[in-house]
């Protein structure tokens, strides 16, 4: 190959990827709305909540038990 084949631009396709309207420069896809965000700080408190109570029954169930539901 040439030098005038290597730096030949025109078969270096053009970005396809353009932003949406009302979004921010290098944005590609809007935010999540706000009831997404609700309904995962839901689901959040209560995946905590189920891990605090099982650190509460930590005397009621035997340590081995614990260790594999908290991974879980």
């Amino acid at each position: 190959m040439t030098d005038i084949e290597l730096r030949d631009e025109s078969r270096v396709p053009e970005p396809t990827a353009t932003a949406a309207p009302a979004l921010l420069p290098g944005e590609l896809r809007p935010h999540p709305s706000p009831l997404q965000y609700v309904v995962i700080a839901l689901v959040l408190v209560v995946i905590t909540s189920f891990e605090v109570s099982l650190y509460d029954l930590e005397g009621t169930l035997p340590n081995g038990a614990i260790i594999p539901l908290l991974l879980v």
